[in-house]
């Protein structure tokens, strides 16, 4: 599903809802990435868990970022997005949130990708 997007030795940050459900779905977009593909993910539920989950079955490299990276709290969430497009450099960024309207989290990565010029593709319906 992402082949055009995503070329040999890609990082490529997954990020999203923490009431996401829809494993299919991701993996969909993580079927037939090039195996030197490394995949940077959190440590939450949603989103998190199931990238974590289908890629370890397709073989593909993790690189988990823990919760506690940057610092502790909902606050330090902003910040925290424009220091993971900083330090670990991805090439694209898919953001899987069926509320996006309502999540901060997942708007707050949008605005880094743009103020960053990081290509993104947000997925907002299972």
């Amino acid at each position: 599903m992402v082949d055009e997007k995503v070329g040999r030795s890609s990082r490529l940050l997954i990020c999203g809802s923490r009431t996401w459900s829809n494993e299919a779905l991701i993996r969909s977009y993580l079927v037939g990435l090039p195996k030197d593909t490394i995949v940077i993910i959190g440590e939450h539920w949603g989103v998190d868990a199931i990238v974590a989950k289908c890629a370890r079955e397709l073989g593909l490299k993790l690189e988990i970022i823990p919760n506690d990276w940057f610092c502790k709290g909902k606050a330090s969430e902003k910040f925290r997005a424009r220091l993971i497009l900083i330090e670990r450099e991805p090439t694209l960024v898919f953001i899987f949130d069926e509320n996006y309207e309502d999540n901060k989290d997942s708007k707050d990565m949008v605005e880094a990708c743009k103020a960053y010029s990081v290509p993104y593709d947000l997925v907002t319906s299972e």
